[in-house]
C-alpha cells in the first residue's frame, strides 16, 4: 500500500464512506456541521419552544388551578355543586395542565413548573383570602372576579411562553376538544355574571 492510499483512508470519514484517492476532501461551513448533530426532532436553542421552560410551564399550571378554583368555589357555594367532586377536579386539571405543559429535561424543568405552580396558587389564595377579611359579600365577588381574571391571564400567557407542540387529534377528539371548551367558556361566563349581579 503507497502513502498516498494511507493518507486517503485515514482522512475519510468514520462513517464508512471512502472518499477517492485524489479528491479534496469537501469543506462543511459551521451552520452544516451544527445540522448535522440535530435530530429532525431537536430544535435549534433560538427557537420558541423552549424559552422559558419553567416560567411558562408554571405559569400556564397555576392560571389554570387557579381559574378552575374560582370557578367551582362559585359553583360550591351558589348550585351546591358536590365539595369532593370540585377537588378532585381541580387535582385534574392540575396533573393534566402540569403533564401537558412540563418539558422533559432536568429535574427541575420537570418537577418544578408543578411545585412553583402550587406554591404560588397557594401564594394568590392566601393573598386574597387575607384582603377580604370581613368585608362585604360584593367586594369579595369583585375580588373573586379578579382572582378568575388573574388566573385566565396567567394560563394564557403561560401557554404562550410554553409554545406547547400541537396535539395530533383525530376527528372524534378534535370535537370532544371544541365541546370541551365550549362547556368551559359558558360555564366561566355565566359563573363571572353571576358573580357580579
Amino acid at each position: 500500500m503507497s502513502d498516498v492510499e494511507t493518507t486517503s483512508r485515514a482522512a475519510a470519514p468514520s462513517s464508512g464512506a471512502t472518499q477517492p484517492a485524489g479528491e479534496e476532501p469537501t469543506q462543511t461551513t459551521p451552520e452544516e456541521s451544527a445540522a448535522d448533530f440535530l435530530s429532525p426532532t431537536d430544535e435549534p436553542a433560538t427557537s420558541g419552544r423552549s424559552r422559558r421552560p419553567v416560567l411558562g410551564p408554571t405559569l400556564w399550571t397555576c392560571g389554570a388551578v387557579l381559574w378552575t378554583y374560582v370557578i367551582l368555589g362559585q359553583l360550591v357555594i351558589e348550585a351546591r355543586f358536590p365539595e369532593a367532586l370540585a377537588w378532585m377536579i381541580v387535582a385534574g386539571v392540575f396533573a393534566g395542565v402540569w403533564w401537558r405543559a412540563h418539558r422533559t429535561g432536568s429535574a427541575w424543568q420537570i418537577w418544578g413548573p408543578g411545585v412553583l405552580a402550587l406554591l404560588l396558587f397557594i401564594l394568590e389564595i392566601g393573598f386574597i383570602s387575607t384582603m377580604l377579611g370581613a368585608s362585604s359579600r360584593r367586594s369579595a365577588a369583585a375580588l373573586g372576579v379578579g382572582l378568575c381574571v388573574i388566573g385566565i391571564g396567567q394560563f394564557f400567557v403561560g401557554r404562550l411562553l410554553t409554545s406547547p407542540p400541537a396535539l395530533d387529534l383525530h376527528r372524534n377528539q378534535r370535537v370532544a376538544f371544541v365541546v370541551v371548551w365550549v362547556i368551559v367558556v359558558g360555564v366561566t361566563g355565566a359563573t363571572l355574571v353571576s358573580m357580579v349581579a
